[in-house]
């Protein structure tokens, strides 16, 4: 009897012994899934713990919180993702951002910070462009302009076409207009409006062929102004940056000073191309913020991993996103999450066998990898994009059946 449970004794501590060891090997880290196929990972390099330990936290800046949804608490960076400082510091299977499911950043407040108003632009294509007084939108567009109406019945809805943002240029920004008025294509001209209607009144510009999936109010509360990135494989396969700033959804306050910057660059052009994202589109704004934020070339592939939990990685600059001049950019899952179409055959044929050196097309292949291409509106998504391309050639024939805005959103 005695042997019997010496042996079991010496059973049960072996079993203790090889438990314990394969908690501090496992919870050190020391053993790591490399598995991309896997759904609702938590990325390579965060502390996999249910809640933050406190020396996790105390590797912070003091600012810095933890932010708890739906009673769940979001997890800290640990020492490793503490200590990138570029892009190529990071495992490529963390992508560009962080791929928690929780809701948009918000705090419960008396007024918005960015006001409740809906800009959306038609500028006709039409060589006649001043004749007509008469507020007109292709009818492709009627079912994506009722969404915002829809989910946001309070919100005051401000409808620009040539003729009022003309007056309205010529009457509070005069020095624009000259550059208005010789703007070779109508999307230019829709372009220099975007930025004038919401530097004057503030509020959510968006173009006509976004879908609204969710009441915006909680999107207004905390921040001054918000940018939002394009999907990183549009980033990565059409200018060969490490991210984009789209033109085509942002809010803000009225009068923030980087769209204050932007319209005093503006006037100071002499010359517009011909292309438009050259001219006054996304290549032009990203270029614009990031003068804004004073980012060099070499700091567009640095990495700011203390920053807000569901933001991308990249780095923003000094200015911080709280203040009244600050810039929120969140991940793109609220926002534009969709690739391009025109990309889907593409990145399927890079990436099948990527033996390529680039970081970008190697972080971008590991991306799709996890993600897939196809990623509809989830539950956190506010806005979705549909790359109509209105205002390319190959279209030109095709959005010309117009009837009035008042018929659309009364």
């Amino acid at each position: 009897m005695k042997l019997f449970n010496k042996r079991r004794l010496v059973i049960w501590i072996c079993i203790v012994t090889v438990g314990s060891l394969w908690v501090i090997i496992y919870g050190n880290g020391l053993f790591e899934s490399k598995s991309l196929s896997h759904k609702n990972r938590i990325p390579h390099g965060l502390n996999e713990n249910k809640h933050a330990s406190r020396s996790s936290m105390e590797t912070l800046e003091s600012s810095q919180e933890l932010l708890v949804v739906d009673n769940f608490t979001l997890k800290t960076p640990n020492d490793s993702m503490l200590n990138a400082h570029f892009l190529d510091d990071l495992p490529c299977e963390m992508g560009f951002q962080q791929e928690y499911e929780i809701d948009f950043p918000t705090e419960n407040t008396a007024s918005p910070k960015i006001p409740h108003v809906i800009h959306q632009i038609w500028i006709t294509t039409s060589a006649n462009l001043s004749t007509s007084s008469q507020q007109m939108v292709p009818v492709q567009f009627i079912d994506n302009m009722k969404t915002f109406r829809k989910f946001n019945p309070s919100w005051e809805y401000m409808f620009w076409s040539f003729a009022n943002g003309r007056s309205l240029i010529e009457r509070f920004y005069p020095t624009l207009l000259d550059v208005f008025d010789k703007a070779p294509k109508s999307v230019t001209k829709s372009d220099l409006l975007r930025y004038v209607v919401v530097h004057k009144y503030g509020g959510l510009y968006a173009d006509l062929d976004s879908t609204c999936h969710r009441s915006l109010d909680r999107v207004t509360m905390k921040y001054s102004c918000i940018l939002v990135p394009a999907p990183f494989e549009n980033a990565v396969f059409m200018v060969n940056w490490p991210y984009h700033i789209c033109n085509g959804i942002f809010f803000c306050r009225p009068h923030h000073d980087f769209f204050g910057f932007l319209i005093e660059k503006i006037s100071e052009i002499s010359t517009l191309s011909p292309i438009p994202t050259f001219s006054l589109g996304p290549r032009f704004f990203t270029t614009i913020y990031r003068q804004y934020q004073n980012i060099s070339g070499e700091d567009m592939y640095k990495v700011n991993v203390r920053a807000n939990f569901i933001s991308p990685y990249f780095y923003r600059g000094h200015i911080s996103e709280l203040l009244s001049n600050g810039i929120y950019i969140p991940n793109t899952r609220f926002f534009l999450d969709q690739p391009h179409p025109f990309l889907k055959k593409r990145l399927a044929k890079d990436c099948k066998n990527n033996t390529n050196n680039r970081l970008l097309l190697q972080r971008v292949c590991c991306v799709f990898q996890l993600r897939g291409f196809e990623r509809p509106p989830g539950r956190y998504t506010f806005i979705s994009h549909a790359y109509s391309y209105s205002f390319a050639g190959f279209n030109k024939n095709k959005y010309t059946n117009c009837v009035p805005v008042i018929d659309v959103m009364d």
